[in-house]
């Protein structure tokens, strides 16, 4: 699990990250860390450390928390986010950055480490589900609602039972996503869910919703063999 925290004092940023490492140790989980007292630095390395969770300090100089926050929202991250701080006047304030949890520094011996445990079970449930943009909005699919991805130019459609989104990418860079979640390339434009296949046939198959899709002679023999054990 990736936590990213910032705090300008050294001291408490010190004792938050060992009570934190402590709290999860107990839980079987082992944090990856990125810890400054600069924001300024903090939020120029947030980008290539991808955090799944970030906890802030807001009374800073300069560049306050609620500045990274709203820095986080423009860049559509999805990291949950913890603000941890001392007055609880601005927790009202906190709610247009769309935090996980606030908690108090003079009570985080009590408090924390019930939020960080909720923080980690919610970033486990998104590891098996895609979240992406589709138009305007963002949207979140858990992997077993995708029945097939088919290939739309420069954007691929994402097919469940009852929808159909549309998302700027690649099938090459979709495959990369979803080849470790039960889906398997069936064809240059197709890619499928092997759970939602119900017959396999010589050149096709077809889903449990009736759709039939074709399958590439290039493809065939490694779609076929993934989607047999599925059976």
């Amino acid at each position: 699990m990736r936590i990213a925290m910032c705090d300008d004092e050294p001291i408490i940023l010190d004792e938050l990250q060992k009570f934190c490492t402590a709290c999860y140790k107990r839980a079987g989980i082992s944090p990856t860390w990125l810890v400054s007292s600069d924001p300024n630095c903090f939020i120029d390395e947030l980008e290539a450390f991808a955090p799944e969770l970030i906890l802030l300090d807001i009374d800073m100089p300069r560049l306050t928390g609620f500045d990274i926050a709203g820095e986080l929202l423009q860049r559509n991250n999805r990291a949950l986010l913890i603000f941890i701080t001392n007055p609880a006047s601005l927790v009202y304030e906190t709610f247009q950055y769309k935090p996980f949890d606030f908690v108090r520094k003079s009570r985080y011996h009590e408090d924390l480490e019930r939020v960080l445990l909720r923080a980690a079970h919610e970033v486990s449930a998104r590891i098996d589900a895609f979240t992406f943009r589709s138009g305007s909005v963002s949207v979140r699919l858990p992997f077993s609602d995708i029945t097939h991805l088919e290939a739309d130019g420069n954007y691929v459609k994402i097919y469940t039972a009852a929808d159909c989104y549309s998302c700027r990418s690649t099938m090459r860079e979709m495959q990369e996503q979803f080849d470790s979640h039960g889906f398997v390339r069936i064809h240059k434009g197709f890619l499928v869910n092997c759970s939602a296949v119900h017959l396999l046939h010589t050149v096709s198959i077809t889903l449990e919703n009736g759709t039939e899709l074709p399958i590439g002679r290039a493809w065939a023999e490694n779609a076929k063999q993934q989607i047999m054990r599925s059976f």
